[in-house]
């Protein structure tokens, strides 16, 4: 038959306990056929997790506008929306950043944004191509809508800032407010970073 057998530790000089618990049934405790750690009230550490599985989940938002008028530079639009500080280097980033932007000024034409992400202020991932348009006149014009999504490997265990980057290929009128009130209601832009275990 199998056995148990009970180690201690080479280190340290506390006393481990095992004691029954107050009951007058008899209780019989089958463990595992596994190795691993075993699960407690404190939960599983994030070393234990399964490939997969989200150890953490951070959200921030921000209410400051941003304005963007530049063309045909790339420019940083915020900085560190976001910051994470992943448990291990092999941990995969998976972000999602909703955002909204209004295009300032009464005119006609049409003028295009592109956005992209940035982790540290470098940009990396897909860049995330959007249009808009102007009526002519005094039209207000609405808000615009958009989603940036990614997957990054940030191979660190320091605090990690994301963001994203604009740039803008033609430009008719003002430029771009991001996070802007455009008398509907303000709409605030917020990351949302999860870190997948490896």
């Amino acid at each position: 038959m199998s056995k148990i057998a009970i180690k201690g530790a080479t280190t340290g000089t506390g006393v481990f306990t095992l004691e029954s618990p107050a009951t007058n049934t008899d209780r019989t405790l089958i463990l595992p056929d596994e190795a691993g750690t075993v699960l407690t009230s404190a939960g599983v550490p994030a070393s234990a997790m399964p490939a997969g599985s989200v150890i953490q989940v951070v959200r921030n938002s921000t209410s400051t506008e941003v304005s963007l008028s530049t063309v045909g530079t790339w420019t940083n639009i915020y900085s560190a929306l976001g910051t994470i500080t992943p448990s291990s280097t092999s941990s995969t980033i998976l972000g999602i950043i909703n955002t909204g932007w209004y295009q300032g000024g009464n005119g006609s034409g049409g003028d295009t944004i592109s956005l992209q992400p940035i982790r540290n202020n470098t940009a990396f991932g897909d860049v995330n191509g959007y249009f808009g348009y102007y009526s002519s006149g005094t039209t207000i014009n609405p808000m615009s809508r958009g989603t940036i999504t990614f997957v990054d490997s940030p191979n660190s265990t320091s605090a990690v800032n994301y963001g994203f980057r604009g740039y803008i290929g033609s430009l008719t009128a003002n430029g771009f407010m991001f996070t802007y009130d455009d008398g509907g209601g303000e709409v605030i832009t917020e990351i949302i970073l999860m870190e997948i275990a490896a």
